[in-house]
């Protein structure tokens, strides 16, 4: 199985050194082999923060290399209280949170402000089911994505009552549309590095999702 691990930056994966002898920290956008066996490969690509870099730089490796199986990780900003720093999730669906309309201070989505022009690509404004990691012991969360992240308590009031998320992140959605219109499984995981709240990165513990992150990867994606 040809597998890739997709993340936005290096320093979410920075544990990678520590792994693999020969390994060389990429470029934005280059595609690098972390191991190849007789039966499973796995490259590592760094696709930078937010849904363009990251629809470019995937959608050219997968029409490149056609992955059977493409494993986004990364870090998280947690709405649900139960979903604290450190805590291990994969997605199960995900969506465009601020792709639409704004009319007169009220969201809707591309559907909602313009319904019927979506065409044959429904999936910018709906949910957009994930792959679940063979893993079962990982909690599934509801997540939305995200072109600016969330700092005030007007915009968190919004999103939650709009679409009742679990996390958020910057990238996870545009992956997730990639698998559906280009046909390969993605599995989303991530690791809670703070609550959404107002914006405090001195509240983050990114030292602790790092290791979860850590964890799960020497569990499942180390050969």
């Amino acid at each position: 199985m040809k597998q890739l691990l997709i993340v936005s930056t290096f320093a979410e994966v920075n544990f990678l050194p520590d792994l693999f002898r020969d390994f060389n920290p990429p470029v934005t956008g280059k595609v690098i082999s972390l191991y190849q066996d007789s039966d499973t490969s796995l490259d590592l690509l760094i696709s930078g923060i937010g849904m363009p870099s990251t629809i470019f730089h995937l959608t050219r490796a997968q029409l490149i290399n056609q992955y059977h199986r493409i494993i986004q990780m990364g870090l998280c900003g947690s709405f649900n209280p139960v979903y604290a720093p450190g805590q291990l999730v994969w997605v199960k669906e995900d969506r465009f949170a601020d792709l639409g309309i704004d009319d007169r201070g009220l969201f809707k989505t591309l559907e909602e402000g313009l319904p019927g022009k979506l065409g044959s690509d429904p999936w910018l404004s709906e949910w957009i089911s994930g792959a679940a990691p063979e893993d079962s012991s990982v909690t599934g969360v509801r997540g939305i994505t995200v072109n600016t992240a969330t700092g005030s308590e007007k915009r968190i009031k919004q999103l939650i009552n709009q679409f009742h998320p679990d996390i958020e992140t910057m990238e996870g959605a545009a992956a997730l549309y990639i698998g559906r219109q280009l046909h390969v499984s993605v599995v989303q995981i991530r690791t809670v590095s703070n609550y959404v709240t107002q914006r405090d990165r001195t509240s983050w513990n990114i030292s602790l999702a790092r290791k979860s992150l850590f964890g799960w990867f020497k569990e499942n994606l180390k050969p």
